[in-house]
């Protein structure tokens, strides 16, 4: 289904509070731009929760020199990992709506004011993404990846088959995604600590078990990619958690072992390529 999406003046959309999550660990180098790309979006009615998952560097000592009103920052005593500290920002954030923005990305100035206009709009909306760019460790820009070529209404269920059939992930990074705040609290909505790499994609597949996503067509924030990322040193272990993710929802999603065959040898496919791709930019 497509839409002609018509964007309305801030002040109109801008009573809603936005709850924006940056899960920290050793992220020095590039947490100051991360949280400058926030506090420079458009749309001002949001808390920053930061949560640091016990930096061994530099980390700690920079977050506590930020001074906005808006930031609230949490030190964990111990390490729990990348999941549990994202629960963490999930138990912190009240606002009708969440957006998770991990520690080495940016946000456009206009990311907030676009994604929160479509919930306003669409309430059968629970998740919406973007198309996003992504940058290398100079903030290069690499790659772009978009969906469609005009913004979009998703049935969630074709969504949740995106995810589980291509061995992709075509919502993208967490910072393209703002989720409907309501929909995780009433059905206790967590990340799996069962995963390291693709949580986020469990998560999603049950968010959308509740309505539907919606693209929008604008790239509105930047991921980036370089050697110290969670991304390229937990790649190794995404194809078998992917299978894993399949297998957990065959039932539910009625996969059959055709469906199961062509998953594995597009996760193959997909790995190689994207192995070759890390290999070339990252390591």
């Amino acid at each position: 289904m497509l839409i002609k999406s018509t964007v309305p003046e801030t002040k109109k959309i801008e009573k809603k509070e936005v709850s924006i999550c940056i899960p920290t660990y050793n992220s020095e180098k590039y947490i100051l731009t991360t949280v400058k790309s926030i506090l420079d979006q458009s749309y001002k009615n949001f808390i920053l929760y930061i949560i640091d998952d016990n930096s061994q560097d530099g980390t700690i000592k920079i977050l506590k020199k930020l001074k906005d009103k808006r930031i609230k920052i949490y030190l964990q005593k111990q390490n729990k990992g990348i999941f549990e500290n994202l629960n963490e920002c999930l138990k912190k954030a009240k606002s009708p709506y969440l957006k998770i923005v991990c520690a080495d990305d940016i946000l456009e100035p206009d990311s907030i004011t676009k994604q929160v206009n479509i919930l306003e709009r669409h309430s059968n909306v629970v998740l919406v993404y973007n198309a996003s760019k992504i940058i290398d460790k100079n903030g290069r820009v690499i790659a772009r990846r978009n969906c469609f070529n005009r913004d979009r209404l998703v049935n969630g269920g074709v969504l949740i088959n995106k995810i589980l059939k291509t061995g992709r992930n075509p919502l993208g990074e967490p910072a393209s995604i703002m989720l409907r705040q309501n929909v995780l609290k009433k059905n206790n909505l967590k990340f799996s600590k069962s995963f390291q790499y693709i949580g986020d994609l469990d998560l999603w597949i049950n968010i959308l078990k509740f309505g539907n996503g919606y693209f929008i067509n604008s790239y509105l924030n930047s991921f980036r990619l370089h050697k110290g990322s969670s991304t390229v040193r937990l790649f190794n272990q995404g194809m078998k958690e992917h299978l894993r993710l399949v297998y957990k929802y065959k039932e539910e999603f009625n996969l059959s072992s055709i469906d199961l065959f062509v998953i594995k040898l597009r996760l193959f496919i997909y790995f190689i390529i994207k192995t070759f791709f890390l290999n070339i930019f990252c390591l």
